[in-house]
């Protein structure tokens, strides 16, 4: 299956807190209407053709701040570190922080560039929204990502490979050959 087909499969999912009944022109449509009017949203990501689906980002936007947090299982919660990112888009700086344990937390500061390094690559249409298609190379790896600027905000479950300016919907990595990356499970406007 190509990582288009699955994009499209894993965003079929995508909800406005509740399930989809209608056609994807006309949700997207009634998100658009809805995100004109919130004032945030939540999103959340996860690996959704992999086992590892409960692995996942939610992320909130309110203006022009995001806020992501990493979602593991419980059952895994003292494996991983607890991570957490915000991104102030009307500063172009994002802080990342990395619990590892009661202890000791590492943190970061970086500046980007929106849509730096991005080359657009092409246009589709995911479930309504009309997106771009962008490539970025970070090393040899070469990563691409779908997003949308009709929602009216920013928002990226990666800023580290590069900022768009519009909301992140799915991305592929293609890293030694392999690897897929989040897609878009739910959108909520609050």
């Amino acid at each position: 299956m190509t990582t288009m087909k699955r994009i499209i499969i894993a965003m079929a999912a995508i909800l406005a807190c509740s399930s989809i009944t209608m056609d994807a022109a006309v949700q997207a449509k009634k998100i658009i209407k809805q995100m004109k009017k919130s004032a945030g949203v939540t999103i959340t990501y996860g690996l959704a053709d992999r086992e590892e689906s409960r692995f996942g980002t939610r992320i909130e936007v309110c203006g022009d701040k995001q806020r992501s947090v990493s979602m593991r299982p419980e059952a895994m919660q003292d494996f991983y570190p607890k991570e957490t990112t915000y991104v102030d888009y009307g500063k172009n700086i994002y802080y990342q922080s990395a619990l590892l344990s009661a202890e000791e937390r590492v943190s970061s500061k970086r500046e980007f560039v929106v849509n730096k390094g991005f080359t657009v690559v092409g246009d589709t249409t995911l479930l309504g929204f009309k997106c771009k298609i962008a490539r970025i190379m970070i090393n040899s790896n070469t990563m691409e990502v779908w997003y949308t600027t009709e929602l009216g905000i920013q928002a990226t479950p990666t800023p580290g490979w590069g900022v768009t300016d519009g909301v992140v919907l799915g991305h592929h990595a293609r890293i030694d050959g392999q690897g897929d990356g989040p897609q878009l499970l739910s959108l909520c406007a609050q």
